[in-house]
């Protein structure tokens, strides 16, 4: 994010901050609170803000200018991938951590970036994942497979869409989603399939899967 690349080290509970031309170390951010390690997780960047998930069910605002964490707030359990869109912010509560009871969190925070508060959340499916915004404002996201204490498939990965119009959540058909990348409005799915490698391309726009 601008001259800066940002690293969570989760299990060293610090993010590292690297001048991206030199790769020379900058700031080696503590992600610690009274010396409980938060585990820091995914972040995104919006207007001079870098925002990180952590397993500690929070999402941390760290200030580019002073390179300072300078707001947190509590979300759901675990949460994992994190977006902007508009003057929001969405975070994937997966609930991971717990999948040996399967308490699997199923929501997507909401927060209002200008009073850093959640406003909503929104049901997806259990064990959400990643989560990124369109070109429309459309939130697409994936869910991941859960299994029992016998190793049986008992959920299967699921990519939705939130449309940005409505608020409505949308199961894609066909699709179960490994990872993901949004350009424009175009999502690159690499699909969960042992067989053989194939990749998706879902129009997220105009809600159409391409081929």
């Amino acid at each position: 994010y601008g001259s800066k690349v940002y690293i969570s080290l989760t299990h060293s509970s610090v993010v590292h901050v690297v001048d991206s031309k030199s790769g020379k170390l900058l700031k080696q951010i503590d992600m610690k609170d009274n010396g409980v390690a938060k585990d820091p997780n995914k972040l995104a960047a919006h207007e001079g803000k870098v925002y990180v998930t952590s397993y500690d069910d929070t999402v941390t605002r760290i200030d580019t200018t002073s390179l300072e964490r300078d707001g947190s707030i509590e979300v759901g359990r675990d949460p994992e991938g994190i977006c902007v869109s508009g003057n929001k912010l969405y975070v994937a509560n997966s609930g991971g951590l717990e999948y040996l009871t399967g308490n699997f969190d199923s929501t997507i925070s909401v927060i209002d970036i200008a009073s850093f508060t959640e406003i909503d959340k929104i049901e997806v499916g259990k064990n959400p994942y990643q989560v990124q915004a369109d070109s429309k404002g459309n939130i697409i996201v994936s869910t991941r497979d859960i299994y029992d204490s016998e190793f049986q498939l008992t959920d299967q990965a699921s990519l939705k869409r939130i449309s940005s119009q409505t608020g409505e959540v949308k199961t894609i058909d066909g699709i179960i989603p490994n990872k993901f990348v949004v350009v424009d409005n175009i999502a690159y799915i690499v699909i969960n399939d042992w067989s053989q490698t194939v990749v998706a391309t879902y129009d997220s726009g105009n809600d159409k899967v391409i081929k």
